[in-house]
């Protein structure tokens, strides 16, 4: 029985909605990069009742026992592999921009990071005496000649 977490994902239905769009999208940056035609035939792919009938829902379930924490799941597939896809998916992503970083040299700017300017620290002329004692003479503005 789960006590910390559950999740359920309908690939079948996931696949059969997200096909609608990505279709028209690798037929639309297929004719645009006539290149990529060389390697990728939209049409040899298979139908969408062909693969989404392959697919099964998936169950994830997590529960505290006295030995520890438990992790299942079950379906087409497991946690770890959406896991390790979304972490895949997430990093491809962002990977142009990453690339684009690390071209020009890694600069980090901390205005992008922290809001607005920032005063410039500001020193005390001299310690403020401790309490209950007399004000300590200052010292002499110039050495003393000898």
């Amino acid at each position: 029985v789960p006590t910390t977490g559950f999740g359920y994902l309908d690939l079948k239905a996931l696949f059969e909605r997200s096909n609608g769009t990505l279709r028209p999208l690798i037929a639309m940056s297929l004719a645009f990069s006539p290149d990529a035609a060389k390697y990728l035939d939209v049409s040899k792919l298979p139908s969408v009742e062909a693969i989404s009938k392959h697919l099964s829902p998936s169950v994830y379930s997590q529960s505290v026992t006295a030995d520890g924490t438990l992790i299942e799941s079950v379906g087409a597939l497991t946690f770890n592999e959406v896991l390790v896809g979304a972490v895949g998916g997430a990093v491809a992503a962002a990977y142009p921009m990453i690339e684009n970083a690390l071209a020009g040299g890694f600069k980090l700017d901390p205005s992008t990071l922290l809001p607005g300017p920032f005063p410039a620290p500001v020193s005390p002329a001299a310690p403020p005496a401790p309490a209950g004692q007399p004000d300590a003479p200052s010292p002499p503005s110039q050495p003393p000649q000898l």
